[in-house]
This record gives C-alpha cells, structure tokens and sequence, in this order.
C-alpha cells in the first residue's frame, strides 16, 4: 500500500508540475557606495569603490510587503580570496595558503528587497563575537577546532595573522523570536546570533555538535542550515566526512 501511495503521490506532484511550469527571472542587484568592500589600495585601479559585496552565499525569505516586494536576509562568505601558491615555514614544511586582498572582511548580513526585476541591500550587519567585536574570514590557528591548515596571506603574499573566531559564513535562517541563526564551513560552527549579529550560542564538533563532524573535509563543511518548525536546527556537509584520511584532493602546487 504504501508504494502504491507513493506512486500516486508522485504521479500528482508530476501533473502539478507540468500544469505551472516553473519560471526563472534575473534580478539585477543594485549597489550604493556602502556595499562595497575596502580592498589593498594597489588594486584601486581594478577595483575603484573597493569589491562589491558577495551576499548570496544563503538566503532565507523574511516576508512579502503589501506592493509585491519579497524581503530575504542574505549573508556573504568569509570574503574576497583566491588561490596561492603553498606556503613553507621554518622547518620547511609545506601548507596550503588563500590571499585575502581584504583580510580584515567581516561575514556580513544584509536585507535583500526585491521588486520586479531590481535588487537593493540594506541593513547591513557584521556577525561579531559574544563580546561584540566584528570577527574576520581568515582561517583559524592550528591546533583548534575549525582549523584547516590554510595560511592566510595578503596580496604581497605575506603572512597574516589567524583569528581564532574565523567564519567561513554559507548559512543563514531566522528563528520565530527573530534571532539569527548561521552555519559556516571552517568548524564546521553553528552560531545564534541577536538580530544586531552579535553571538548568543556557539557549536562546533564536540561541544555542541556530534564530534564525527571534525572529519569535515576542508572547506567543505555545512554549506545549508534551517530552523524547523519544532525550533530545531538542521545543517548540511557539502561533501562526505573524511572518515579515514583517504578522500582524493586536488594535487599540491609546489611553492617553487
């Protein structure tokens, strides 16, 4: 019986389907000076207001006004960066490096109002610590939980400093007090923050979360979070958990 229920069950979802197909739009998201990211002042010619604000690294829906527009709250990633060549210490040891040409970036939220085809940011809030200081991209130091073993490095590709409360934001939902809660992929972390984006409660592997979830592989922890009716929170892993050590990574580049 229950096949059967499932059967039908999909061959209505089916139907309904092909009764509104879905339609996409592209919405243009318009920037004002504010929402652009002070950057190394040697890229000033590339990148004359600074580099535009990533926000999309997650949406979750706030409500629909009364003119049609949908409000979204929206949260970036741990900011501009790319890949660098391998970074050797003292000992000669080899660790994998990202350049931050904006290395004091803070994950940040913003209110996204859309109407038609245009997009506008407003309302834009640092997540910060439970002290309230604006916390930064940059990896976490070795030896701690969320540490990749990333060096980060500026555009000269000099060493930078760690931050041991380093966020790679992805995930954001809103709790019925209208709290804020968001996940990140270095811990990986769960964080509930205040609406202002200051942190009430911090998880991470072992303290709050199942400890199998250290076995993240690197920068691919929770990618999605959402607050279920009950009030409780479900996150996604982007990848399989590195059980064993022997998940295949991408070569090394020599540092030369």
């Amino acid at each position: 019986m229950k096949k059967v229920f499932c059967s039908l069950a999909f061959l209505a979802c089916a139907a309904q389907a092909a009764l509104a197909a879905p339609s996409v739009q592209a919405v243009h998201l318009e920037l004002t000076d504010e929402d652009y990211i002070p950057c190394d002042s040697s890229l000033a010619a590339e990148f004359p207001k600074g580099m535009p604000l990533g926000i999309g690294s997650s949406l979750a829906f706030v409500s629909k006004k009364p003119d049609g527009s949908l409000v979204f709250l929206g949260i970036s990633d741990r900011g501009p960066n790319g890949d660098t060549p391998l970074w050797r210490d003292a000992s000669g040891a080899l660790y994998p490096t990202k350049m931050f040409p904006s290395p004091d970036f803070t994950p940040t939220i913003a209110t996204i109002t859309v109407k038609g085809d245009r997009a506008k940011l407003s309302d834009l809030t640092l997540v910060r610590d439970e002290k309230g200081q604006p916390i930064s991209g940059r990896p976490v130091p070795a030896g701690l939980t969320g540490s990749t073993g990333e060096t980060a490095l500026d555009v000269n590709l000099s060493a930078l400093p760690f931050d041991v409360n380093g966020l790679d934001t992805e995930g954001i939902d809103i709790a019925r007090d209208g709290s804020l809660w968001i996940c990140d992929e270095y811990g990986p972390f769960i964080l509930h923050l205040d609406s202002k984006g200051r942190t009430l409660e911090k998880y991470g592997p072992g303290s709050g979360l199942p400890e199998i979830l250290a076995r993240r592989q690197i920068n691919r922890g929770f990618e999605g979070l959402c607050v279920l009716p009950s009030g409780k929170i479900a996150a996604v892993v982007q990848s399989i958990l590195d059980l064993n050590g022997k998940v295949k990574k991408a070569p090394r580049r020599s540092s030369g």
